[in-house]
């Protein structure tokens, strides 16, 4: 039973991308370890979940398959379970209980490891992307070889949003906020996608409105990952309050996870149980009335 609670590729998934920042952000102190575990837990997990939500969805409808969309379902959200598990870990090991940490002294050897981690993380995620690019969608989309799966994490209604979204954080924000505004902006910008996509699928637009809403959060969350590294232990930009930002993700992601993929409810279950058990019996007395049409 307990081997569901675990995934290889889950596993890396997470615990790579904050092994980078540890070995290269948090170099100076147990401290800074410790933060960037907690602050970078929850959006890198929530990020798995995403993209293998996004793919899950499109083999479902892209190749018309539903095979083991509750498996994978089940597999991706194992990247939040993680990346929750380490935040929480990270938080309690944090002795001031601070939003920061203090200065990093070398900062030579911290800008040079913020751009390691930048690098590494979307080489990473490129990766991770594109591993389900599955040759039956050639015949779909021509240009399927040429993209491979990116092609389902490209949204221009979402990127149209968090243009204008961008834009107004980095203008109305100070100097020396920008960080903290831009991250603020990104949020916004998400939940306006979500919100989007949410009426697109009632409106019955389904697959734009999953693509509208999981690429909007899948942007969010790369450019907020993205904002955090580059303003960490800054001297002149106040980095976001990440504690908080998580809290709001995690929020955001649930209700785009649960409005999408809900699954059903015991009541659910026992109405379903009860039409079958109705068709079947309609299916017997059919069989009965043709046996008695026979004899006559």
């Amino acid at each position: 039973m307990t081997d569901i609670f675990f995934n290889i590729h889950s596993f890396l998934l997470v615990f790579a991308g904050l092994g980078m920042t540890l070995v290269f952000l948090g170099f100076e102190s147990s401290e800074h370890r410790a933060v960037l575990v907690r602050d970078l837990g929850v959006p890198i997990g929530l990020l798995g979940s995403l993209v293998g939500m996004i793919q899950a969805i499109n083999e479902t409808f892209v190749l018309d398959s539903a095979d083991g969309i509750y498996r994978a379902t089940a597999v991706m959200l194992l990247t939040t379970l993680y990346g929750g598990v380490a935040s929480a870990v990270g938080y309690f090991f944090v002795s001031s209980g601070g939003l920061k940490p203090q200065l990093i002294a070398d900062r030579r050897r911290l800008t040079l490891g913020k751009w390691v981690v930048l690098a590494s993380f979307v080489l990473m995620w490129s990766l991770a992307i594109d591993r389900r690019g599955p040759a039956e969608c050639a015949s779909l989309l021509p240009f399927w070889r040429t993209c491979g799966g990116f092609i389902w994490f490209y949204e221009p209604i979402a990127l149209s949003i968090f243009a204008v979204g961008v834009t107004i954080g980095m203008v109305k924000s100070e100097p020396g906020c920008r960080g903290a505004g831009l991250s603020k902006s990104l949020l916004l910008s998400t939940m306006i996608s979500v919100t989007c996509g949410i009426i697109m699928l009632f409106s019955g637009e389904a697959l734009t409105g999953l693509s509208v809403a999981g690429c909007g959060l899948t942007m969010g969350l790369f450019g907020y990952v993205g904002v955090y590294v580059v303003t960490y232990a800054s001297e002149t930009e106040e980095p976001p309050n990440a504690t908080l930002m998580n809290w709001h993700w995690m929020e955001v992601a649930a209700f785009y996870i649960f409005m999408f993929l809900a699954p059903d409810t015991i009541l659910d279950d026992f109405q379903q149980n009860d039409v079958q058990d109705q068709i079947q019996q309609l299916e017997d007395r059919v069989r009965s009335l043709e046996a008695d049409a026979d004899e006559l």
